[in-house]
């Protein structure tokens, strides 16, 4: 009778609801693992088809002037003029359902060689139609076409009482030229014009920060995800009127990427293709690697999120930037690279870490003034 009682016990601890509990979350974890990659893979697929139309178009290319840029993201990155009132559009906040929005443009601070890329757009959105409150400029993936899966952020942007500002990066959506696809000549074999592109990006994020300050905004911070992190991780180290950074995939350690991640597959053909191999690009990715340099920011004022089965940037890579930025804090989550955007825990952790921040920043400002 007591060995009965203790089989029920045993049985208890390893088929009870404590036992079906982990296996529901190993089997959950395992399920995001599969789903992940699955469309992390598609997603690879998807663009090097893209990219392959533009090979007859853009030709590998380096020029010597690339080899002798400056090491140094003040001078690679310069502050760009604030722009004339004349050449900033902007519409009337217009109410759709819960929430205000309006448009804004302004002449890009670094001209391209095309035209539609030579005007930013962004779109505002806030819980009321008043200027003089944070801002958070958001900057999107490479590629993306909608803002649907920014949604969750946009919305705890608003509901922690700031303003959240869509950047539309170069040759994205409305500044993708005629014979082009969103995003499909960001990064390109032509390294010169990747150069341009990264230069542009960083400057249209510097001129719309001069333009939210212009207005009131009396903190600015910025969340970007994938290249949009990228880009995020290039303005820290560079532009001293940023107050906070929320980094999700960031990429780093760009030669790596390119020759030997899924999404560096196309470029790697064409590289090859010149005789280029991993030494000779070397040179040219680490000066615009954000691991190449150390943020202005404090590391409390940076937050870094990672998705843990990611295949195209690991999260040992981003864990090796953290190493390097000093530590700031670091969520990981059990995603692939695209589907982590779906996470709720992400949208509840990002709305915590928002509002942790900008009452860091009131707090900060008390502290001085006192």
């Amino acid at each position: 009778m007591k060995s009965h009682k203790k089989y029920n016990f045993v049985g208890f601890q390893f088929c009870g609801p404590f036992f079906w509990l982990r296996l529901a979350r190993v089997g959950g974890i395992y399920f995001h693992k599969t789903f992940g990659g699955v469309i992390d893979r598609l997603a690879w697929r998807s663009m090097h088809f893209i990219a392959r139309r533009q090979e007859k178009r853009i030709r590998p290319y380096f020029s010597e002037e690339l080899n002798g840029l400056p090491a140094d993201p003040a001078l690679l990155f310069p502050a760009p003029l604030p722009p004339a009132l004349a050449g900033i559009k902007t519409t009337r906040w217009e109410k759709r359902g819960a929430r205000w929005q309006r448009d804004l443009s302004f002449p890009s601070a670094w001209p391209s060689s095309h035209f539609e890329n030579n005007t930013a757009y962004v779109r505002a959105f806030a819980g009321a139609p008043e200027a003089r409150r944070p801002a958070i400029i958001m900057l999107h993936g490479l590629m993306n076409v909608t803002l649907a899966a920014y949604r969750p952020f946009i919305k705890a942007v608003m509901e922690n009482g700031a303003a959240a500002y869509a950047l539309e990066m170069p040759y994205h959506h409305r500044r993708t030229p005629l014979g082009s696809i969103s995003g499909d000549l960001f990064h390109t074999a032509n390294l010169e014009m990747t150069f341009h592109a990264v230069q542009q990006a960083v400057s249209d994020v510097r001129r719309l920060l001069q333009i939210l300050r212009q207005d009131g905004a009396p903190r600015v911070g910025i969340l970007g995800f994938s290249l949009g992190a990228w880009i995020g991780g290039l303005l820290a180290c560079c532009e001293p009127e940023l107050d906070c950074a929320f980094l999700g995939m960031p990429p780093h350690d760009l030669n790596h990427l390119v020759w030997h991640s899924g999404l560096g597959a196309q470029l790697r053909r064409c590289f090859a293709a010149q005789g280029w191999n991993e030494n000779f690009t070397a040179a040219f990715y680490d000066k615009l690697d954000p691991l190449s340099y150390r943020p202005l920011l404090l590391p409390e004022h940076l937050q870094l999120y990672a998705a843990a089965f990611d295949s195209l940037i690991p999260l040992e890579r981003v864990q090796a930037l953290r190493r390097a930025w000093s530590s700031p804090p670091l969520r990981i989550y059990p995603h692939g690279h695209l589907t982590i955007m779906i996470s709720r825990q992400m949208h509840r952790d990002f709305r915590e870490d928002l509002r942790n921040q900008l009452a860091r920043r009131k707090m900060s400002f008390c502290n001085k003034g006192s």
